[in-house]
């Protein structure tokens, strides 16, 4: 009767532990990669601050002026811009403050994605340009600036942080 009984046994495991390899596989859906984002989704991501801004006159096209150099405070370097949802823009200090500021100013911000027409306005101040993409980590302002009678065609360089 054991002998019997590990015979069945024995029999049923030889069959059970034998696989039949499949020949014609089903393929496997690939998953599908996340849709890019827009550029507004990509400037809303991540904070950014002002790492170059350059001028070049509308007249003399050959002499660049950093601006960066003489309008951008050391103290304002580091400050970053929150382009938000609903088109408010926060701009914070950093680690650098300067002094009699305030922490955080804020402002309107708008981009119009088939023309890439960036308009921002805070404190009274504004810039309209066109933005684009540099590299995966820095966003591009080219507009022009108005400096006593004088037009510059700018450009200026955010980073992400």
């Amino acid at each position: 009767m054991k002998k019997t009984l590990l015979a069945v046994l024995g029999i049923g495991m030889m069959f059970t532990a034998c696989k039949k390899e499949d020949l014609n596989p089903v393929p496997t859906t690939p998953t599908p990669a996340p849709p890019a984002l827009t550029l507004k989704q990509q400037l809303m991501a991540k904070p950014v601050s002002v790492i170059a801004w350059e001028a070049r006159s509308a007249t003399d096209t050959t002499v660049v002026i950093d601006f960066y150099d003489y309008f951008v405070e050391a103290c304002s370097r580091d400050d970053r811009f929150y382009f938000k949802g609903g088109d408010s823009l926060r701009i914070s200090e950093h680690t650098m403050v300067c002094p009699d500021s305030e922490p955080e100013t804020y402002g309107q911000w708008r981009l119009n994605e088939t023309t890439r027409q960036l308009t921002m306005d805070f404190m009274g101040e504004g810039i309209s340009g066109t933005l684009s993409r540099q590299g995966d980590t820095a966003f591009v302002v080219a507009f022009p600036f108005d400096f006593f009678g004088e037009v510059f065609n700018c450009k200026m360089v955010y980073r992400q942080q």
